[in-house]
Protein backbone atom coordinates (compact mmCIF):
# COMPACT_ATOMS: atom_id res chain seq x y z
CA UNK A 1 0.00 0.00 0.00
CA UNK A 2 1.34 3.41 -0.94
CA UNK A 3 0.15 6.64 0.70
CA UNK A 4 1.00 10.06 -0.67
CA UNK A 5 0.54 13.20 1.35
CA UNK A 6 0.41 16.59 -0.32
CA UNK A 7 1.51 19.32 2.07
CA UNK A 8 1.36 22.11 -0.52
CA UNK A 9 -2.02 23.37 0.74
CA UNK A 10 -0.75 23.55 4.32
CA UNK A 11 2.42 25.32 3.19
CA UNK A 12 0.32 27.80 1.25
CA UNK A 13 -1.80 28.59 4.31
CA UNK A 14 1.26 28.98 6.56
CA UNK A 15 2.88 31.30 4.01
CA UNK A 16 -0.32 33.33 3.91
CA UNK A 17 -0.33 33.58 7.71
CA UNK A 18 3.35 34.57 7.77
CA UNK A 19 2.73 37.28 5.21
CA UNK A 20 -0.16 38.67 7.23
CA UNK A 21 0.87 41.90 9.00
CA UNK A 22 -1.15 41.09 12.12
CA UNK A 23 0.56 37.70 12.50
CA UNK A 24 4.05 39.06 11.89
CA UNK A 25 3.49 41.77 14.49
CA UNK A 26 2.19 39.21 16.98
CA UNK A 27 5.29 37.05 16.43
CA UNK A 28 7.59 40.07 16.76
CA UNK A 29 5.79 41.21 19.93
CA UNK A 30 6.32 37.79 21.44
CA UNK A 31 9.99 37.84 20.40
CA UNK A 32 10.43 41.27 22.05
CA UNK A 33 8.71 40.05 25.22
CA UNK A 34 10.93 36.98 25.44
CA UNK A 35 14.10 39.00 24.69
CA UNK A 36 13.36 41.68 27.29
CA UNK A 37 15.02 39.92 30.28
CA UNK A 38 18.21 39.62 28.20
CA UNK A 39 18.34 43.30 27.19
CA UNK A 40 20.83 45.24 29.36
CA UNK A 41 19.00 47.48 31.78
CA UNK A 42 20.36 50.15 34.03
CA UNK A 43 17.63 52.77 33.81
CA UNK A 44 15.39 50.94 31.34
CA UNK A 45 15.69 53.26 28.37
CA UNK A 46 16.91 50.58 25.94
CA UNK A 47 14.55 47.77 26.93
CA UNK A 48 11.53 50.07 27.20
CA UNK A 49 12.10 51.85 23.89
CA UNK A 50 12.03 48.81 21.61
CA UNK A 51 9.80 49.33 18.59
CA UNK A 52 8.03 46.30 17.19
CA UNK A 53 7.86 46.53 13.40
CA UNK A 54 6.27 44.30 10.78
CA UNK A 55 9.65 42.85 9.87
CA UNK A 56 11.54 42.86 13.18
CA UNK A 57 12.50 44.89 16.22
CA UNK A 58 14.22 48.25 16.41
CA UNK A 59 16.11 49.46 19.46
CA UNK A 60 16.63 53.22 19.00
CA UNK A 61 19.28 55.34 20.60
CA UNK A 62 22.88 56.15 19.88
CA UNK A 63 24.18 53.43 22.19
CA UNK A 64 21.91 50.50 21.22
CA UNK A 65 24.48 49.19 18.72
CA UNK A 66 27.31 49.29 21.26
CA UNK A 67 25.21 47.56 23.91
CA UNK A 68 24.23 44.85 21.41
CA UNK A 69 27.81 44.27 20.26
CA UNK A 70 28.97 44.21 23.89
CA UNK A 71 32.18 46.08 23.30
CA UNK A 72 33.28 49.49 24.52
CA UNK A 73 33.85 51.95 21.70
CA UNK A 74 36.11 54.96 22.09
CA UNK A 75 37.77 57.37 22.39
CA UNK A 76 36.26 57.92 25.82
CA UNK A 77 36.90 60.84 28.12
CA UNK A 78 35.88 60.88 31.79
CA UNK A 79 33.02 62.96 33.12
CA UNK A 80 34.19 64.28 36.47
CA UNK A 81 31.96 65.69 39.20
CA UNK A 82 33.24 66.64 42.65
CA UNK A 83 36.59 65.05 41.82
CA UNK A 84 35.06 61.66 40.96
CA UNK A 85 34.51 59.93 37.62
CA UNK A 86 30.74 59.60 37.16
CA UNK A 87 30.69 58.48 33.54
CA UNK A 88 32.33 58.59 30.16
CA UNK A 89 31.67 60.41 26.91
CA UNK A 90 33.01 60.57 23.40
CA UNK A 91 32.90 64.21 22.35
CA UNK A 92 32.35 65.20 18.75
CA UNK A 93 35.42 66.20 16.81
CA UNK A 94 37.76 63.93 18.76
CA UNK A 95 37.96 61.22 16.11
CA UNK A 96 35.63 58.49 14.97
CA UNK A 97 34.55 55.82 17.39
CA UNK A 98 36.16 52.42 17.11
CA UNK A 99 36.08 49.19 19.13
CA UNK A 100 38.51 49.22 22.04
CA UNK A 101 38.55 45.46 22.57
CA UNK A 102 37.21 45.90 26.11
CA UNK A 103 33.93 44.14 26.90
CA UNK A 104 30.97 45.94 28.39
CA UNK A 105 30.12 44.65 31.85
CA UNK A 106 26.35 44.60 32.12
CA UNK A 107 24.52 45.17 35.36
CA UNK A 108 22.39 42.16 36.23
CA UNK A 109 20.61 43.89 39.09
CA UNK A 110 17.37 44.55 37.19
CA UNK A 111 17.78 42.05 34.34
CA UNK A 112 19.76 39.06 35.66
CA UNK A 113 20.05 37.56 32.15
CA UNK A 114 21.37 40.78 30.52
CA UNK A 115 23.91 40.07 27.80
CA UNK A 116 25.22 41.19 24.47
CA UNK A 117 23.40 39.86 21.41
CA UNK A 118 20.32 39.39 23.57
CA UNK A 119 18.29 37.88 20.73
CA UNK A 120 20.78 35.06 20.29
CA UNK A 121 21.06 34.52 24.05
CA UNK A 122 17.27 34.24 24.33
CA UNK A 123 17.10 31.79 21.42
CA UNK A 124 19.82 29.61 23.01
CA UNK A 125 17.81 29.45 26.23
CA UNK A 126 14.23 29.57 24.97
CA UNK A 127 14.33 28.83 21.25
CA UNK A 128 12.05 25.82 21.52
CA UNK A 129 9.52 27.77 23.58
CA UNK A 130 9.58 30.57 21.00
CA UNK A 131 9.14 28.11 18.12
CA UNK A 132 6.13 26.56 19.88
CA UNK A 133 4.64 30.02 20.41
CA UNK A 134 5.14 30.88 16.73
CA UNK A 135 3.34 27.65 15.83
CA UNK A 136 0.39 28.61 18.04
CA UNK A 137 0.28 32.12 16.60
CA UNK A 138 0.27 30.72 13.07
CA UNK A 139 -2.55 28.33 13.91
CA UNK A 140 -4.55 31.18 15.50
CA UNK A 141 -3.97 33.28 12.39
CA UNK A 142 -5.12 30.48 10.12
CA UNK A 143 -8.21 30.01 12.30
CA UNK A 144 -8.91 33.76 12.64
CA UNK A 145 -8.85 34.34 8.93
CA UNK A 146 -10.93 31.20 8.50
CA UNK A 147 -8.44 29.59 6.22
CA UNK A 148 -9.63 26.07 5.62
CA UNK A 149 -6.99 23.38 5.43
CA UNK A 150 -8.32 20.64 3.22
CA UNK A 151 -6.90 17.13 3.40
Amino acid sequence: MKVEVDFSAIKEKINYALNNTYTRRAINNEFARMCNPYVPMKEGVLSQSVRVLDDGLYYPGPYAHYMYIGQIYGPNFPIIQDGMIVGWRSPKGKGSKHPTGRPIHYSTERHPLASKEWDKAMMRDKGEEFANTVGLLLMRSIHKWQIKIKP
